[in-house]
């Protein structure tokens, strides 16, 4: 053994064998001297408390090229200081090479494991694939998951800034992924740290000009084509009922009660649900009931040629708010303007909330502005009175 110095090391001759030079004071401490022309620092120590199930670990951390030996001495002592307390670096170095990377995990345990649980996997993995691919994936897919850290997801969260919405549906995702992480692999990487930004609620509410010209371009829309009956009648319904756009578009015949005309619905975004219906609107389904091409299929709203459910009416909503000179209103905007004009007309938020199919009532207090109208109107009466 010799005291390992920065010239030990450069005057160390290549062979045609590996070689080892062992240091005289640190126990363990040496040079790996390998054909190849390479000269690397060794740890040698023994794990598992010692004794006959003592394992021995040689530990490579570092090439004389590139780190000085004065340097690897300093770091020799503190990985045996760390073996003192229980630790192995080779394990450690072992398990970080084979630790999976964030693309891999999406694919074998979020895609394979976590998705498969919700109630509707596809639409679950459809609304939380885009900001993997535009946002998680390019930045840290191919990062390990031992060097994620929370500053990770943060950056990617600032980089979205300018669009609050996509940003903190993107930090949903991400939460999900590091809660699983920590299950399935038991890796901490804690988000709580990072604030959401505030969102603007959006809520477009149609005049009643502009509710008019709707309803009688609903009407010129089926006088123009008999097959638009589907869409026209779901468009209705969407208001009548201020239930989702899927909820109507995958109702079913099956589950429809007509005595207490409630539709139910037993796979809503809030779980079973009860759509209750209005005369107007048990008469729109029974104009429904009575065409020819009902007993085809189940669905109460039919696709072309009637052997599947309508799926897409985009194209005619657009075409209809163009004739009807509507802007900036979408399909969902239906759901708040039928439970605004029931808190207009004095409802009460808790019933609305029940309409809509709010799990909470907080929920619908976007709607709380709009049931002022007993406060207006004193407040008109207090003018009149006071007249100055």
């Amino acid at each position: 053994m010799v005291h390992l110095t920065q010239t030990v090391v450069q005057k160390a001759e290549i062979t045609d064998k590996i070689y080892y030079i062992w240091d005289d004071a640190i126990t363990g401490f040496g040079l790996k001297v390998i054909p190849n022309g390479k000269k690397k620092y060794v740890l040698r120590y023994y794990h598992k408390e010692g004794g006959r199930n003592a394992i021995q670990r040689f530990y490579l951390f570092g090439e004389s090229s590139f780190m000085p030996t004065q340097l690897a001495r300093e770091k020799a002592a503190e990985f045996l200081l760390k073996v003192k307390e229980g630790e192995d670096p080779q394990e450690a170095k072992v398990e970080y090479r084979e630790c999976e990377t964030l693309e891999e995990f999406w694919d074998n345990c979020f895609v394979k494991l976590y998705v498969p649980k919700h109630r509707n996997p596809d639409k679950y993995l459809k609304n939380n694939k885009t900001y993997w691919e535009h946002d998680i994936k390019p930045k840290l897919g191919k990062k390990k998951l031992l060097d994620l850290t929370n500053k990770d997801f943060e950056m990617l969260h600032v980089a979205k800034a300018d669009a609050p919405y996509g940003a903190n549906r993107m930090l949903a995702l991400a939460s999900v992924l590091c809660k699983l992480i920590k299950k399935e692999r038991g890796l901490v990487i804690d988000l709580e740290g990072i604030q959401h930004y505030p969102e603007e609620q959006r809520q477009r509410i149609l005049s009643a000009q502009e509710l008019d010209s709707l309803k009688a371009e609903l009407i010129m829309a089926l006088e123009r084509k008999r097959d638009m009956i589907y869409t026209v009648s779901a468009i209705k319904l969407l208001l009548l009922t201020t239930a989702r756009k899927n909820e109507i578009l995958t109702a079913l015949w099956s589950k429809v009660d007509w005595e207490r005309k409630i539709l139910y619905q037993p796979d809503s975004k809030t779980g079973w649900k009860p759509i209750y219906l209005s005369d107007t609107a048990i008469k729109i389904l029974k104009q429904l009931y009575d065409l020819p091409e009902r007993e085809m299929n189940d669905y109460i709203f039919k696709g072309p040629k009637y052997t599947k459910r309508l799926k897409d009416i985009k194209t005619a909503w657009k075409t209809m708010l163009k004739n009807a000179g509507i802007s900036d209103y979408r399909i969902h905007d239906l759901r708040h303007q039928g439970a605004s004009i029931c808190v207009e007309n004095g409802e009460s938020l808790y019933i609305v909330s029940k309409m809509l199919g709010h799990k909470s009532q907080r929920t619908t207090e976007r709607y709380a502005y709009l049931s002022s109208k007993p406060v207006r109107e004193a407040a008109e009466l207090l003018g009149d009175v006071v007249n100055f």
